[in-house]
């Protein structure tokens, strides 16, 4: 490839940083600053990600020159009687939205007190924060929604409405109150996250574990009954002449009654169980505790229930002669708080049980998905799960090409390539991007269809093929390619036990589902597997070097962290295969990611909502939002899962605009794509919240700095990446050049070859390896020599996934034929 010549400038040098928190002084890059709450004031210097403490706002304020004046009053509270407001640091900071007052805050002249303007009444953007009357410090809470029931409370102390004031504590609390006011929820009821020291629940039910901050931050969840809620279970009902028990439907029968919808709180599954004659005395004891002196157990209501797992005794219970004391088998192993409420292992739903006084006799039990004690355990339903499938046909990406999202168990991705993580549904539901661009619409991808005698799924076939099944047109919505593929017969049974380990006795394996799976490589063996018969165990055709204990745990190299996988059934695709960092057998290998991520992965897939939307949780190492709202703190797991909220709500919300945002590397600004151009930048999409249109653009300038070589390259990388097009422009040395001057690399772009003929290279600090390296990394690069049929030769680089040149590069070599010699270099 022929390029003109010219000499770009480095850009702007990368920044070391150490860590401070709010208030305190932070550095780096040789320069100091303050680290500031970026919601409450504005940063007169550079604004750096790195080298503050704490939440996301906090971050560090470069000055443009070293700070030597005393700043140990920034952050404090401040007041000038009436007023209450934040000491700033002036040279860094400025008091935008208040007045700036003097000889208020503790400190050198620099710093001075920024009083807060009146607040439109009712806003809450105070509640939260820390609030004091001079001697006592509090929480500024929504006296709408909480109440300051173990403090005082007191007025003009906190930003915000009337209805937003300071709640004093009678003593220290035990934690951090970042989560306080925020929304939360249990899965069913939504609530508000308060601070238990000073706030009581007294409407709601509290929870822990679903709030950001301290122990003391807890979830108030409210006391309505959302649909499908167990709330009414236990308690009395009746039809106007007879009585019963509210029972749920989905785990208990009326066997000895009559069942009627409509008398009883609670979601549809809870209805009245009504005695076929009167009782003999009143249910008051129902579910209460009970005991015989040595063992405890629960009052149970014997005309509707039983107490098969246990000895029934009389005259234990308060109520009617029909309540008796169910004893447990065994004194119970922790609590029962969680019993009756809803659970899920992400594609089936259930409820929670006592495993001591109920059976899970249709659905499977699993353990650790209840509040509660050992003994209650999650019995999800045998149905398949519903929305499993939810995402079967909509569109998908992996940034560069598109595809449509399929179940892998009933259509294949024959003629495109699968990825995981791309599509809202189960694990089963997973994206198949395109080689090239479909031959018509696919609106009617993923539905059911029928040729009248057989039922199947509408395929798009210029993506999937129907491997076991029949193909039929004219049986589905969409253009010519969206056929429709009959199965051969109907699923024999459930895939309950597919993906759990099996054996004959001798050997080990793994069960897999026949209807969908070979087992090429061992022996098939029938009834070693829960499930149905099409789930049979593919025994190894030896026995595994070592026990697979360790499969599914997590692991490092020191740098970087992965999982650990069976190697005898699975590849470490997009990652690195590390052995001896695993417990196990030789064949259990940690698969380390090929970036770090922030945290474990529980919640991926799990629904989620804001309040308003809904969406599923993703991994947004491995996956991006990109038709919908990225939202923080609303997922279990690490800080690299994230709800995806859907765009059903209205097109284009521009609640992000004008916050910062980051590609990792650089920061920039969110902006409204409708009315504003990133014209001195790069403009990069879901970094910022609110609609489609709302993007980041990122400052055209490259943060690093010269001596900072392995940083530099991985930026070129990154840089390549975003700038790739989706198929060859044929200016494969101006796209990494242009990358590696961004980097700050001072190079001169020529043709593609002269990068290693001429030692462009190697005279910006990259070596020249002796031969292609084993594992790749990231930064490297491959330039192909010049030849007769390519007289240019060709650059590219490599990103930790895949090659990067003028586009994204399906394969490492990209000529079929004449290939010339490739010399491979690393920082």
């Amino acid at each position: 490839m022929h390029i003109n010549s010219r000499l770009f400038l480095p850009l702007l040098t990368i920044i070391s940083s150490l860590l401070a928190a709010n208030g305190q002084n932070c550095s780096y890059g040789g320069r100091t600053g303050i680290c500031i709450n970026t919601n409450l004031t504005k940063c007169n210097g550079i604004l750096v990600s790195s080298g503050c403490t704490g939440s996301r706002n906090i971050r560090c304020c470069l000055t443009s020159n070293k700070q030597k004046r005393s700043n140990n009053g920034v952050g404090q509270s401040c007041s000038d009687g009436n007023r209450t407001g934040t000491c700033i640091d002036t040279d860094v900071s400025s008091c935008s939205n208040g007045t700036l007052v003097s000889n208020r805050c503790p400190g050198g002249k620099n710093v001075k007190c920024c009083l807060k303007s009146s607040t439109p009444t009712g806003s809450n953007n105070g509640v939260g924060q820390s609030c004091s009357d001079g001697n006592r410090t509090g929480t500024c809470i929504d006296t709408d929604v909480s109440s300051c029931s173990n403090g005082t409370l007191v007025s003009n102390r906190c930003p915000g409405g009337k209805n937003v004031k300071c709640c004093l504590r009678s003593s220290s609390p035990t934690g951090s109150n970042n989560g306080v006011g925020q929304s939360c929820s249990d899965g069913n009821r939504t609530g508000t996250c308060i601070d238990t020291n000073v706030s009581s629940c007294s409407n709601g039910t509290l929870v822990s574990n679903r709030c950001p901050g301290g122990k003391n931050v807890k979830c108030c969840l409210r006391s309505s009954s959302p649909t499908g809620s167990n709330n009414g279970v236990g308690q009395s009902c009746s039809d106007g002449n007879r009585t019963g028990t509210c029972i749920d439907t989905n785990v208990s029968s009326c066997s000895n009654g009559t069942l009627v919808s409509n008398r009883c709180p609670g979601g549809k599954n809870v209805k009245c169980c009504l005695r076929s004659s009167s009782p003999t005395g009143s249910n008051n004891g129902v579910g209460q505790s009970c005991s015989d002196g040595n063992r405890t157990g629960t009052c149970i209501d014997t005309d509707v229930s039983s107490c098969s797992n246990g000895t029934l005794v009389s005259n234990r219970c308060p109520g009617g002669k029909n309540v008796k004391c169910c004893l447990r088998s065994s004194s119970p192993t922790g609590s029962n708080n969680g019993v009756g409420q809803s659970c899920s292992d992400g594609n089936r739903t259930g409820t929670c049980i006592d495993t001591n006084v109920s059976s899970c006799s249709n659905g499977t039990l699993v353990s650790n998905r209840c509040p509660g004690g050992k003994n209650v355990k999650c019995c999800l339903r045998s149905s398949s799960p519903t929305g499993s499938n939810n995402g079967v046909g909509q569109s998908c990406s992996d940034g560069n090409r598109t595809g449509t999202c399929i179940d892998t168990n009933v259509s294949s991705c024959s003629n495109g390539t699968l990825v995981s993580n791309r599509c809202p549904g189960g694990k089963n539901v997973k994206c198949c991007l395109r080689s090239s661009s479909p031959t018509g619409s696919n609106n009617g991808v993923g539905q059911s269809c029928s040729d009248g005698n057989r039922t199947g799924t509408c395929i798009d076939t210029d993506v999937s093929s129907c491997s076991n099944g029949t193909l039929v047109s004219n049986r589905c919505p969409g253009g010519k390619n969206v056929k429709c593929c009959l199965k051969s017969s109907s699923p024999t049974g459930s895939n309950n036990g597919v993906g759990q380990s099996c054996s004959d006795g001798n050997r080990t394996g793994t069960c897999i589902d026949t209807n969908v799976s070979s087992c090429s490589n061992g022996t098939l063996v029938s009834n070693r597997c829960p499930g149905g018969k099409n789930v049979k165990c593919c025994l190894r055709s030896s026995s595994p070097t070592g026990s697979n204990n360790g499969v599914g745990q997590s692991c490092s190299d020191g740098n970087r962290t992965g999982t650990c996988i069976d190697t005898d059934v699975s590849s470490c695709s997009n990652g690195t295969l590390v052995s001896n960092r695993c417990p196990g057998g030789k064949n259990v290998k940690c698969c380390l990611r090929s970036s770090s991520p922030t945290g474990s992965n529980n919640g991926v897939g799990q629904s989620c909502s804001d309040g308003n939307r809904t969406g599923t949780c993703i991994d947004t190492n491995v996956s991006s939002c990109s038709n919908g709202t990225l939202v923080s703190n609303r997922c279990p797991g690490g800080k690299n899962v994230k709800c995806c909220l859907k765009s059903s709500s209205p097109t284009g919300p521009n609640n992000g605009v004008g916050k910062s945002c980051s590609d990792g590397n650089r920061t920039g600004t969110c902006i409204d794509t409708d009315v504003s151009s990133c014209s001195n930048g790069t403009l990069i999409s879901n970094r910022c919240p609110g609609g489609k249109n709302v993007k980041c653009c990122i400052n055209g300038k490259s943060p690093l700095q010269p001596n900072n070589l392995l940083a530099m390259a991985e930026y070129a990388a990154d840089y390549a990446r975003e700038h790739a097009n989706p198929s060859t422009t044929r200016r494969c040395a101006r796209y990494v050049g242009d990358a590696l001057i961004a980097a700050g690399f001072q190079i001169e772009v020529k043709d593609a070859c002269y990068y290693h003929s001429e030692g462009i290279l190697s005279s910006v600090g990259f070596r020249l390896l002796p031969s292609r390296p084993a594992t790749l990394k990231k930064g490297d690069i491959a330039v192909y020599e010049c030849n007769r049929t390519h007289e240019y030769g060709h650059i590219q680089i490599y990103d930790g996934y895949g090659w990067y040149s003028d586009f994204r590069q399906n394969n490492e070599i990209i000529y079929s034929s004449d290939i010339p010699p490739i010399h491979y270099y690393r920082i």
